[in-house]
């Protein structure tokens, strides 16, 4: 996966920054059985599984939006509508199946959550 444009000597061993987004959702997952009901912020799920899936084919719906975010749907619909204000996301109707959506991150989004991914990517591997 190419950067967009984020400076940075660390390239993770392991593939992607997105592989780093898909570490970082086992260990955020593993955190919430750890301290259950201790830590949630829907809206941070939300972009970091949408991140995960930035590299290949798989598109996110809003209902696996919804379910990556742990929180009750009502709640995640309403994150997913402040990052859309925010401009960090934006919705995409499915042109075969009208009654499904599509979510990704825009360029802004894509841009500040690889910024985070490369931190994270450096405190294991520091730059050079």
């Amino acid at each position: 996966m190419e950067t967009t444009g984020a400076s940075s000597d660390v390239a993770p061993p392991f593939g992607s920054f997105a592989e780093v987004a898909r570490r970082y959702i086992k260990l955020r997952r593993k955190r919430e059985r750890v301290w259950p009901n201790l830590f949630h912020d829907p809206s941070w799920d939300i972009l970091i599984d949408l991140y995960a899936a930035s590299d290949g084919d798989r598109r996110v719906s809003v209902t696996s939006a919804c379910i990556a975010s742990a929180a009750p749907t009502s709640t995640a619909l309403r994150h997913i509508d402040r990052l859309i204000i925010l401009g960090l996301i934006e919705r995409q109707e499915d042109v075969e199946d009208r009654r499904r959506v599509y979510l990704s991150l825009t360029a802004k989004g894509l841009s500040l959550s690889e910024d985070f991914m490369i931190g994270l990517a450096e405190l294991q591997f520091p730059p050079r």
